[in-house]
């Protein structure tokens, strides 16, 4: 039977991977066009970028594996049943069960590395692309050039010189929005030196020796001078949210229902791995050609599946889990009944 399961195993392996491959590809051009970008803007060494690189895959692949299970194991069951292979085998005296062994066990490994991914190694990969540029950490002082102006937060910010290490900069010119209008007023804001810092989501900047003016038409002949002037903006407003890069440890332990659906978000999103590949093994490896009842059985099958895919599709959706939360784990029961007891149905059939 070895010969069986690797025969077997060849076809699943070659459907999975290149379902994985293609989605990971489209996946992937999004996020590496980004960190091209963020290699120029931020000056990033070669071991920053393939440390990026590197880091995307924990993400893509957890989106991506739980399509490329089930997508594997469809192409691979229904070749071999367009084949007749499927009944060349069983009148040979292969048991269904066996047929259904390889990917079962395949399931399981896709399970352990999926849950791994999801709770170890994807929030890491949240952390390490926001630090870099992608969100909450990025410092986008530290990338001006001085001369060239540079939009950040809405603020319009250009520099003479700067040291990214000391976090000094020298003549600083920035246009901003006036904190006392609720029209389209634009602040003037010059500068002779100054430093910053970050707190929190805010940059700080202590400006020395400066002066701001109202661009109004109104008001443009008011100039105020100042000593010391503190400039807060708002970093940008493209992070990843919070729960993504909290660890499992601090899922667990927190009650606030943002997190909890993460924690099941990232679980969930594991555990229908085997139930994909468990629905799909019956699914495509019956016979088409029986009668009415097969056929009635199969649209059975079908319903299903697009249900659970209609389930996953609104399931990861990140505003439908901050609306419903583990609730809708509900959602996801009635397709693993039908799902065992298909399988169970099929390897009874004689």
């Amino acid at each position: 039977m070895k010969t069986l399961d690797r025969y077997i195993a060849r076809f699943v392996l070659h459907g999975f991977l290149s379902t994985l491959g293609i989605i990971g590809g489209v996946l992937i051009l999004n996020r590496f066009y980004r960190i091209i970008e963020l290699a120029v803007t931020r000056s990033l060494d070669l071991s920053q970028i393939f440390s990026l690189i590197g880091w995307m895959f924990p993400i893509i692949l957890f989106h991506a594996v739980p399509i490329a299970a089930i997508a594997g194991t469809l192409l691979a069951f229904g070749r071999l049943t367009a084949g007749s292979e499927i009944c060349a085998m069983l009148a040979a005296g292969a048991s269904r069960i066996r047929l259904a062994l390889f990917p079962i066990l395949f399931s399981l490994i896709l399970l352990a590395v999926a849950l791994f991914n999801n709770l170890v190694l994807m929030p890491k990969a949240y952390v390490q692309f926001d630090s870099a540029g992608f969100g909450v950490g990025i410092d986008p002082i530290k990338g001006l050039k001085p001369g060239i102006v540079e939009r950040i937060s809405g603020r319009h910010i250009a520099i003479g010189d700067i040291s990214p290490e000391a976090q000094k900069f020298q003549k600083l010119f920035s246009i901003i929005p006036s904190p006392l209008s609720k029209g389209n007023e634009r602040l003037l804001i010059l500068s002779s030196k100054g430093s910053w810092s970050i707190s929190g989501n805010t940059i700080i900047l202590n400006l020395i020796d400066g002066s701001i003016r109202n661009l109004s038409p109104l008001n443009s002949g008011r100039i105020l001078k100042f000593e010391n002037y503190l400039l807060r903006i708002p970093l940008p407003s493209d992070a990843s949210p919070d729960p993504k890069r909290r660890p499992a440890s601090f899922l667990i332990s927190s009650n606030e229902k943002e997190y909890q659906a993460e924690l099941w978000r990232r679980i969930l999103s594991a555990l229908i791995i085997p139930i994909f590949i468990i629905t799909s093994i019956p699914l495509v490896a019956s016979t088409h050609f029986a009668g009415r009842k097969e056929h009635a059985r199969g649209a059975v099958l079908y319903s299903a599946l697009l249900y659970f895919l209609y389930w996953l599709i609104y399931f990861l959706s990140d505003a439908m889990v901050d609306k419903y939360g583990y609730q809708l784990i509900w959602l996801l029961l009635p397709h693993l009944i039908i799902s065992f007891l298909s399988l169970c149905l099929w390897t009874m059939r004689r």
